[in-house]
Order: C-alpha cells, then sequence, then structure tokens
C-alpha cells in the first residue's frame, strides 16, 4: 500500500514538472507579442498606395491629407443613407463636364442635372483620343448607380431637349427625328454595354431648349401591382 501511495505521488511531481515549462513558455511568448503590439506603428509608404487604388476604383478622393489613420469618425450624411449615391454622382459629372446645372433633394436621394447634349455625348463617345477615359468613365457612374441605397439601386430618366414637340418634329422633320433616335439608342447600348440594365434607365426626348439633356437620378423601388415595395 505504501509503495502504491509513493509511486503515485511521484507521478503526480513528474507531471506538473512537465506542465511548469510549457507554462512559463506561453507566458513569455504572450508578453512578447503584446509588446510587438505595443510598439506596432502604420506604415505610410505602404497604405498610400492602397489608398490610391481604391480612388481609381470609386473615383472619389480618399488622400486628401496625409493623414493614413483609420477614422473613428461616423459619417453624419452616410449614417442617415440620404444623398450618398447621389452626391457622389454629381461629384463625378461636375468634374467631367463643365456647366452643369444641378438640382438635389438630400431627403428623397433625388439628383436632377442639365447640361449641353453635345458636352455630354463627347464625355460617354466610345470613339475618339478620349474613348479610354470615357469608358472608366462610364464603368464608374454605372458602378455607383448599382449600389444599393437603402435596398434598391438608382435608376437614371435622360431626356434630350428639342425645340417642337416630338410628335410634331417628327411629322415635319423625320430625318432629323430619325438622326436623333439613332443617337439615343446607341447612348443606351453604351449604358447596357457598361453594365446598367434596361430596368434601370428611361431614355427619350421632350420639348425645351434645343440641344441640351437632362438626367433625373433616383432610387429605384420596383413596381408592385399590389402597391407595396419590392414586392412584398
Amino acid at each position: 500500500m505504501r509503495g502504491r501511495r509513493r509511486k503515485i505521488i511521484e507521478d503526480d511531481a513528474k507531471s506538473l514538472g512537465s506542465q511548469i515549462p510549457s507554462l512559463s513558455m506561453f507566458v513569455i511568448l504572450l508578453a512578447f507579442f503584446v509588446l510587438l503590439n505595443s510598439i506596432s506603428t502604420l506604415k505610410t509608404e505602404k497604405v498610400k498606395p492602397m489608398m490610391e487604388s481604391i480612388e481609381g476604383a470609386f473615383a472619389s478622393k480618399i488622400s486628401a491629407t496625409e493623414d493614413w489613420q483609420p477614422s473613428n469618425i461616423q459619417d453624419e450624411q452616410k449614417a442617415a443613407g440620404e444623398g450618398r449615391v447621389s452626391k457622389r454622382i454629381e461629384g463625378m459629372f461636375t468634374a467631367q463636364i463643365a456647366g452643369i446645372e444641378t438640382q438635389e433633394d438630400a431627403t428623397t436621394g433625388t439628383l436632377l442635372m442639365r447640361m449641353k447634349y453635345d458636352d455630354f455625348a463627347a464625355a460617354i463617345s466610345s470613339t475618339g483620343n478620349n474613348a479610354t477615359a470615357n469608358q472608366q468613365f462610364m464603368r464608374t457612374w454605372v458602378s455607383m448607380m448599382r449600389s444599393d441605397n437603402a435596398g434598391h439601386p438608382y435608376r437614371m430618366d435622360a431626356f434630350l431637349q428639342v425645340g417642337d414637340n416630338p410628335a410634331e418634329l417628327q411629322s415635319e422633320q423625320p430625318q432629323k427625328m430619325t438622326v436623333l433616335m439613332r443617337d439615343l439608342s446607341v447612348m443606351a447600348q453604351q449604358l447596357e454595354k457598361a453594365g446598367l440594365p434596361q430596368k434601370l434607365m428611361t431614355i427619350g426626348m421632350e420639348q425645351g431648349q434645343d440641344g441640351m439633356i437632362e438626367l433625373l437620378f433616383r432610387p429605384h423601388v420596383p413596381y408592385s401591382p399590389l402597391g407595396t415595395k419590392g414586392g412584398e
């Protein structure tokens, strides 16, 4: 009996003795990594290229200052979910096309822009020296519109302004009407090619100041015959 008790005590002592070095090593490693974390710093030269890449993808100026530290300040505009997408679209268009007239309803996120049709057509043209830049402009624009805003993407209603009533123009100047319709068809095809579905755009003509075009951007709410949003 005494021999068995002595053996049990010796086994317990050996087990405890083997655990102490492992526990000590764990504590040393933990202290080492805590020390590394406390003295670590953010490498500006590594973060800056990443931020510039994000700017190029979303056409949004992130690197306005040299402060690369993450921000904990909440953006009130984004938090409210009002006008975020429309504001980005407005900024991109005004940077690309001069002389744009804009009206925005921040509450509903609706944006109306009015500009010369020739300037707009030049900005989205797939030919010429600026073809590559224009394609990037189109892709970024479409990407913004397809971003969810309160659960819905944005849609665009584009109306080319003509001096006469479109019905009268078709009757009196059918050749001019044919050219305008062809141009609008090309515009729609370019937008579809850039990734904007037909259900998210309407393109047509209306009577107004000849040579101008109006673009209306608003959150897209799917039609439901029951009169509820999204078919709920």
